[in-house]
């Protein structure tokens, strides 16, 4: 059984960034300000191209990739907009799927066959991670159609 058939997993477009709150801006002050700039997908398809993906290793019985923030800092601006985004236009599903019960209620931005998400941490524009480490790192994704669980019973 793959996401698809638990899920309706639907393909964001948002390229034509809109105020209803489909795409995330940068830091201003919170009121919506025209000085702030949207973060599109198709933003999010350039942070992903050049990102670098490393596959989860150690649960390969999940399988997903990760990047980190500190392997691009030069795009520092683009992956804490592009968190945000999933946060924000991401759909909830819960982790691990039924009949398991759920450990986690995460959002999932599905781009281009890939479903992207991060954990819960803050995030922050120019964090200063030497005095304060508690800060979103790593943003996910793994397959939408790979996604299987196991069988009942």
């Amino acid at each position: 059984m793959t996401t698809s058939d638990r899920f309706t997993w639907k393909a964001h477009d948002l390229t034509d960034a809109s105020p209803s709150g489909n795409s995330a801006t940068s830091p201003g002050d919170g009121q919506g300000s025209s000085s702030e700039m949207a973060f599109t997908i198709d933003d999010a398809r350039s942070y992903i191209a050049q990102g670098r993906w490393q596959f989860a290793k150690t649960m390969p019985h999940i399988p997903h990739w990760y990047t980190l923030r500190k392997w691009l800092p030069e795009l520092d601006d683009a992956f804490v907009s592009f968190v945000l985004l999933i946060r924000r236009v991401g759909e909830q599903h819960p982790w691990p799927d039924p009949p398991a019960r759920p450990r986690y209620h995460h959002r999932y931005l599905a781009i281009d066959g890939w479903k992207y998400w991060t954990m819960r941490a803050p995030v922050h524009y120019g964090h200063d991670f030497a005095n304060d480490p508690a800060e979103t790192i790593l943003i996910n994704r793994a397959r939408v159609e790979e996604e299987t669980r196991p069988p009942a019973g």
